[in-house]
């Protein structure tokens, strides 16, 4: 099931990003999954550089009164919640809002999984769960963008030409004919034979 989206889609400013991703740490126990959700997915390229380097994080903390280790793991909570969501929607847990393409996707699964790599974290096996779920989660959204491409090609060559798809369905049925005249004619056959031999 997709979370649905506040609208259309927007390409935030760094700026409201990070006045967004403060307004979304300081409130992150108190708010809804759904809030969390979608809030998160307009901020979320500035939470993994809060989670990557001290310096996105060192402008976050002039917004909050929380310290730069402190803010590094909030927004590494964030993203767990994001990536290990409820509904196990695959767009959440990349944090991408549902309109997102392929493209995105691919971006963000490169992104998350240099983040959390497990042989950047030997022997600790949260981040093998995690490389596991970023895994899972853009191989379904590339099925899915494999299942909708390939039915967009389907119905595009029947709509672009309804006479080939019906002259296809006649071809089907044409292949049937050999086989029922066949019968048909030893049917005849057996038939007239049984009123020949009625007949005397």
């Amino acid at each position: 099931m997709r979370i649905a989206s506040s609208g259309t889609p927007k390409k935030e400013g760094r700026e409201f990003q990070s006045l967004l991703a403060a307004s979304l740490i300081s409130r992150f126990e108190k708010i809804s999954d759904e809030e969390v959700y979608d809030k998160a997915s307009r901020c979320f390229d500035f939470l993994l550089d809060v989670r990557e380097s001290r310096e996105a994080a060192k402008k976050l903390a002039l917004l909050t009164d929380r310290a730069i280790p402190s803010l590094q793991q909030a927004a590494g909570s964030v993203i767990d919640r994001l990536l290990f969501n409820r509904n196990n929607d695959p767009y959440v847990s990349l944090g991408l809002p549902p309109y997102a393409g392929k493209s995105e996707a691919k971006d963000r699964w490169k992104r998350l999984i240099v983040l959390y790599h497990p042989d950047k974290y030997p022997n600790q096996r949260e981040y093998e769960e995690r490389a596991k779920k970023i895994n899972e989660a853009y191989e379904e959204i590339r099925k899915e963008a494999k299942m909708c491409n390939s039915r967009d090609i389907v119905t595009h060559t029947s709509m672009a030409n309804p006479l080939q798809s019906e002259t296809a369905l006649y071809r089907r049925h044409l292949k049937r004919v050999p086989t029922f005249t066949l019968a048909l004619a030893i049917f005849i056959v057996v038939l007239s034979i049984l009123l020949f031999i009625n007949a005397y």
